[in-house]
């Protein structure tokens, strides 16, 4: 049987600034080690494109399998989406699939309780083609869904 190397890349300045504590990562290595993947980095980068798409390709080089986790929440910061497709040479696309079980878990939750989430398309002057929606009663939240293509 293959080894398999992986790698973390935990992204949030408030991670890398320690306002948070990073548990995500330490969730996925006891979880990556228990199915017997080594885990060789797990490295903290705040959301800054520059270091995030250094630190991606970097991770990309020397693993196999890289796991990203934060920066797709929805603030301007939140590149990873943007960074991984762009380091990665993908296409961001609308995954209507996605939406529909992403709107559900909402209605569920009451986040939504009636119409449906609105998408503008985002950023294309500069490249990228994520989509985000803004619920019509709560329009200072935003959330980005998108998905890359061929991963």
């Amino acid at each position: 049987m293959a080894t398999i190397n992986a790698e973390i890349v935990a992204i949030g300045s408030e991670l890398l600034l320690g306002q948070i504590v990073d548990t995500n990562s330490a969730w996925m290595a006891q979880r990556l080690a228990g199915i017997g993947v080594n885990l060789f980095y797990k490295t903290i980068v705040g959301d800054n494109a520059g270091r995030m798409r250094d630190i991606i390709s970097r991770a990309l080089e020397r693993s196999d399998v890289v796991i990203t986790s934060g920066g797709i929440g929805p603030t301007e910061d939140d590149l990873t989406r943007e960074i991984v497709a762009e380091v990665t040479g993908r296409e961001l696309v609308l995954d209507p699939s996605l939406l529909q079980q992403i709107e559900e878990r909402f209605r569920k939750r009451g986040f939504i309780t009636h119409g449906s989430l609105i998408f503008r398309a985002v950023c294309e002057n500069r490249g990228r083609a994520s989509h985000r929606w803004r619920q019509g009663n709560r329009g200072a939240q935003e959330c980005a869904v998108a998905r890359a293509t061929g991963v």
